[in-house]
């Protein structure tokens, strides 16, 4: 089964952090670094197998998708934040 997109996560929290505002500020701390990036290791990068196009011209056409993924620290915490509880995860990238 593949990992949820990132941006479906991360809306998922969002909505928590409507419904419970005093998460916000660790879920914030949580997801972003210092610098305001999203933390090492909290989402994955996959590069689905594409296949060429071949065009009328006898030109040919190649497309490459690339997909954001939740890793699965990211979703553990998601669900636990949505039941309403904030885990003492190790902060991933350090």
């Amino acid at each position: 089964m593949k990992a949820p997109l990132l941006h479906s996560v991360i809306d998922q929290l969002l909505d928590v952090i409507d419904l419970r505002p005093e998460l916000a500020a660790d879920v914030m701390h949580f997801i972003f670094d210092d610098a305001k990036e999203i933390r090492d290791g909290l989402a994955d990068v996959y590069v689905p197998e594409g296949a060429p196009a071949h065009h009328s011209d006898g030109s040919v056409g190649f497309s490459v998708a690339i997909e954001l993924r939740a890793s699965e620290t990211l979703m553990h915490f998601a669900r636990a934040v949505s039941d309403g509880v904030v885990p003492a995860l190790q902060l991933p990238g350090g």
